[in-house]
């Protein structure tokens, strides 16, 4: 997939006619790849997940910059980034690292439904997005509001939760954990209490 035509193509095939589980598999790990080259050549990596996220609020946000009106269009109509910056972030093995977490925290208060709940889709798509992000207390209040609206809007995707979960419990420290549930003692505390039941 080196030329433009084919990562057209596969967005096309995706979007429009999977045709079945297998095919699909076999683009989405092929787009995966793809993707993971086309980030590697973002020289701002900040200022790239800038514009990735704030086109979550602004469609017409050109992402990437060297890419034609057509291919962005594709890009974000797919939504494809849900998959594959986790992806990218696990295979760079990004931890701690990316000072984001005010940004998307200023982004979801000040969003509407839709764009909280992309937020949401996109937060907890893959631990990884989660342990990308440089800790701090605004991550901390992120991971809150994540949680409670998660469980406000009672969105059902149990995965989605596990995978803050795993963030959760292998980055946060135990006094990190007891300020989050004295923060939300109705949302978080169900939350960390129904996941270590679970692990129990």
């Amino acid at each position: 997939m080196s030329g433009r035509t084919n990562p057209k193509s596969a967005f096309q095939d995706l979007i429009i006619s999977p045709n079945g589980p297998q095919k699909y598999s076999i683009l989405h790990k092929e787009l995966c790849k793809f993707f993971i080259t086309l980030y590697d050549k973002e020289i701002d990596k900040l200022d790239w997940l800038k514009r990735e996220l704030s086109q979550l609020e602004n469609l017409s946000i050109k992402v990437f910059l060297n890419e034609d009106d057509e291919f962005n269009e594709l890009y974000n109509k797919s939504r494809f980034k849900f998959d594959a910056i986790p992806v990218y972030f696990q295979y760079k093995k990004y931890n701690d690292y990316f000072d984001l977490s005010l940004f998307i925290k200023t982004m979801f208060n000040r969003g509407d439904d839709a764009l909280r709940i992309a937020l949401v889709h996109f937060m907890c798509r893959s631990s990884a997005v989660f342990t990308a992000l440089k800790k701090n207390q605004d991550t901390l209040d992120l991971i809150l509001l994540v949680v409670e609206y998660f469980y406000k809007l009672d969105m059902g995707d149990g995965d989605f939760i596990i995978e803050v979960n795993d963030y959760v419990s292998s980055e946060c420290t135990p006094r990190e954990i007891e300020w989050m549930k004295k923060a939300s003692p109705v949302y978080f505390t169900s939350f960390y209490n129904r996941q270590c039941f679970i692990e129990d």
